[in-house]
């Protein structure tokens, strides 16, 4: 259940700041009574917060699937982590990059024949911006 957290210090209070006031999260032992202790102003202020309008049918929807989540979040909230290591990644990844050796250059000739189109020494590119003068 959203309620207004009276202690935000407590190693207890899972504290969410919302318009200025600080909320905790207290969820009950069962979903039927998450369920019935999420009340219609409290998901419609959700759904404010997340940029949904919800139509009157689907308060009730959404009550239910929100003490679905908080009651799988009180599972959470159960076990034990505190010899865990937080994790940044699940899986143990590190980036293949390749070598960091030179390779073999093409020649500056090469470039400039396989270029389409060339101006002296340089590739000629189309031109992307307008001159200021042109304006």
């Amino acid at each position: 259940m959203l309620v207004e957290c009276r202690d935000p210090q407590s190693a207890n209070c899972k504290a969410v700041t919302c318009s200025g006031i600080c909320y905790s999260l207290h969820m009950a032992a069962s979903q039927n009574q998450i369920g019935q202790e999420l009340t219609d102003q409290q998901v419609l202020h959700l759904a404010t917060l997340a940029r949904l309008r919800l139509a009157a049918e689907q308060i009730s929807m959404f009550r239910t699937q929100l003490a679905s989540v908080l009651h799988h979040v009180s599972k959470l909230n159960e076990l034990d982590v505190t010899d865990v290591a937080p994790l940044a990644h699940p899986l143990d990844l590190s980036a293949n990059l390749a070598s960091d050796s030179p390779a073999p250059q093409i020649s500056p000739e090469l470039f400039l024949q396989r270029a389409p189109a060339t101006e002296g020494a340089l590739i000629a590119v189309p031109k992307v911006l307008a001159d200021e003068t042109s304006s």
